[in-house]
């Protein structure tokens, strides 16, 4: 989010505490309603590195969990979706 000065004519990003402040203490983007998220903290979709364990500990804090399916094989990729459904009843992602 930015706010923009007339008196100087730039744009400057809001601070943390004053976009909290404007969203009752939260916060909450327009990307936590489009992925039924409460909070906007995505997961980066990193092959190898992020683990359905991974996935599903950001969904169920209520980010979006994704996992990275660069290296995988079709029947491994179906092993860690299922696994990770088995974690988290949360919307999570596949890369």
């Amino acid at each position: 989010m930015f706010t923009f000065s007339r008196k100087h004519d730039i744009v400057k990003p809001l601070t943390l505490e004053a976009f909290a402040m404007s969203n009752n203490g939260r916060l909450h983007t327009s990307i936590c309603d489009l992925f039924g998220i409460e909070h906007p903290i995505v997961l980066a979709g990193m092959g190898g590195a992020s683990t359905p364990e991974l996935a599903a500990a950001v969904s169920n804090a209520g980010g979006l969990g994704v996992l990275g399916a660069a290296a995988c094989g079709p029947k491994q990729l179906r092993a860690w979706i299922r696994k990770t459904r088995e974690l988290t009843d949360k919307p999570f992602g596949v890369d």
